[in-house]
């Protein structure tokens, strides 16, 4: 299984737009199915913070970080989510200063949105 993974990506270019572009719709489908929730809720089972919300928490993030916050620009119940997360003190300590991608890597954010334009054509 990691052969077939791995042959699906140019270790010099990364994966292929196919590849971005069907992850790309994984997560707009996944903010999707979150967004009625996240619009009657304060987190996705209700009005707690869950073991759900910790599992979807850390990739929401590394999209942010890496420009995918356009995948979830119309949706006001997850962007509402995620404020409320970041509120709270234990993300800060969980995503302490130094700890993003971009905070390791300047200019990864640029870089992957710029290979991201080349892939399709377009900007996000």
């Amino acid at each position: 299984m990691r052969d077939k993974f791995l042959g699906e990506m140019d270790k010099t270019n990364g994966f292929s737009a196919d590849k971005l572009k069907s992850a790309e719709d994984s997560i707009r489908k996944t903010v999707t199915r979150m967004e009625p929730v996240l619009s009657a809720n304060d987190y996705l089972l209700g009005p707690k913070l869950t073991l759900a919300d910790f599992c979807v928490l850390p990739a929401m993030i590394r999209m942010e970080d890496l420009g995918y916050e356009f995948l979830w620009k119309d949706k006001r119940g997850v962007k509402a989510w995620l404020a409320r997360i970041k509120a709270r003190p234990s993300f800060k300590a969980a995503f302490y200063s130094g700890s993003l991608l971009s905070e390791q890597y300047p200019g990864i954010r640029e870089e992957h949105q710029m290979k991201r334009a080349a892939a399709f054509g377009d900007a996000a």
